[in-house]
């Protein structure tokens, strides 16, 4: 987490000194900017890939250790989430 905030910050700081390098009013400003910084955004981007993948390890150990200490308990839970759903406008849709 410590790398991702370190590379996020210097690629905020690269990105801005680009901007202010380039007259954004003139043809091809957006371009030179984007040739200035292109591939800084690998290093931050590898580091949100390993966060992503770590809490979702752990997401799926808690899981499973959840459905192991809750038994039956665990299919309610799943039965009642089926239950519960959100429609692609983000209103409420519950069956239950």
């Amino acid at each position: 987490m410590d790398e991702l905030l370190k590379t996020h910050a210097e690629l905020g700081r690269v990105y801005r000194q680009a901007l202010a390098a380039e007259d954004l009013t003139e043809m091809g400003g957006y371009q030179r900017v984007d040739r200035r910084v292109k591939g800084i955004d690998r290093p931050p981007t590898k580091h949100m890939d390993e966060l992503v993948r770590e809490v979702v390890d752990q997401s799926k150990r808690g899981v499973a250790g959840a459905s192991a200490t809750m038994g039956g308990e665990t299919t309610k839970l799943h039965g009642l989430v089926s239950e519960f759903q959100l429609d692609h406008n983000g209103a409420s849709n519950c069956r239950a």
